[in-house]
């Protein structure tokens, strides 16, 4: 949508705006105020989506799996998840200019750190959750190191992915062999 606006408006300068400029332009009156309620209902339902599968990943994988609890417990754990988030996130949006911005650093920390793991966890039969531990530690050190260091040679992304994904290997094929020398 951002590419779209600016091939269309490239006067302007935060393609953030690019949807309120376009239906400012083509929208009229009470239209435009329908289409500003529905791009709020958008963001806020896409929000409460996030915050909520992410208390809930909070609640049971993480500390579920560390400190069982009872189910009140993890709901509270859940809650308090959902409330810190809220407030982090408020927080970081105040002293934002652009959300795509944020976008793009989210995303450029995600990929090296998530994909490989979302997708060995999806083929392997026999998953080690040591070896995506590993991949994705490797993943957010190597992001980082080759972004300062080393960006040169390679892009960040490309080295930190191709890194995050050999490490995986490598710590499954010897978790694997550990395995296989104790039975």
């Amino acid at each position: 949508i951002g590419s779209t606006g600016y091939y269309l408006y490239p006067e302007l300068d935060n393609n953030d705006q690019v949807l309120l400029h376009i239906a400012s332009e083509h929208f009229p009156g009470i239209l435009y105020g329908i289409f500003i309620i529905a791009m709020l209902g958008v963001v806020m339902s896409s929000q409460d989506t996030v915050l909520n599968a992410g208390s809930i990943i909070f609640s049971e994988d993480i500390i579920g799996v560390l400190k069982p609890m009872k189910e009140k417990q993890k709901l509270k754990a859940a809650k308090l998840y959902t409330l810190l988030m809220g407030i982090i996130c408020i927080i970081i949006a105040s002293y934002l200019s652009s959300i795509l911005e944020v976008i793009m650093i989210i995303t450029e920390f995600y990929i090296p750190v998530m994909i490989p793991v979302i997708v060995f966890s999806i083929l392997k039969k026999n998953f080690h959750w040591q070896a995506a531990l590993i991949s994705m530690f490797v993943g957010f050190i190597s992001y980082i190191i080759w972004k300062q260091f080393l960006s040169f040679l390679l892009p960040e992304l490309v080295a930190a992915l191709t890194l995050s994904t050999l490490s995986y290997f490598v710590s499954d094929y010897i978790l694997d062999k550990k395995l296989r020398l104790n039975d």
